[in-house]
């Protein structure tokens, strides 16, 4: 798969998070403030619609220069997000990790879930 340039991508950012954890709070306010600095963000809500396929989100991830994953406290007990943090794993993605404080024991399960 070649590298795509900097030009070449959708998004400068994609968002992942466990909506239940951070949706209202914590990402909205993030989300917004790299909106308005001009900086062009993939999040699951802003994007599809319910029911559409995993494989639209998985393709976001591809086509995304940056993957910033939201660790909080439920984030590695949700299967969605495993898989877009696996996928960022597997494309070698940059990852830029968001540590809440509620989400420190977060980051072993996803340490030893992408091994």
């Amino acid at each position: 798969m070649a590298l795509a340039t900097a030009e070449s991508y959708d998004y400068d950012v994609f968002l992942s998070f466990r909506g239940t954890d951070t949706r209202h709070g914590f990402t909205d306010c993030h989300y917004n403030f790299m909106v308005d600095a001009g900086i062009r963000v993939f999040r699951d809500d802003d994007e599809l619609s319910v029911g559409q396929q995993i494989n639209k989100i998985l393709l976001a991830i591809e086509n995304s220069r940056i993957c910033m994953p939201v660790l909080s406290r439920g984030f590695a007990s949700s299967t969605w997000c495993l898989h877009e943090f696996a996928k960022m794993v597997e494309l070698r993605k940059e990852i830029v990790p968001i540590m809440l404080s509620s989400g420190l024991r977060c980051m072993e399960t996803i340490w030893t879930s992408t091994r």
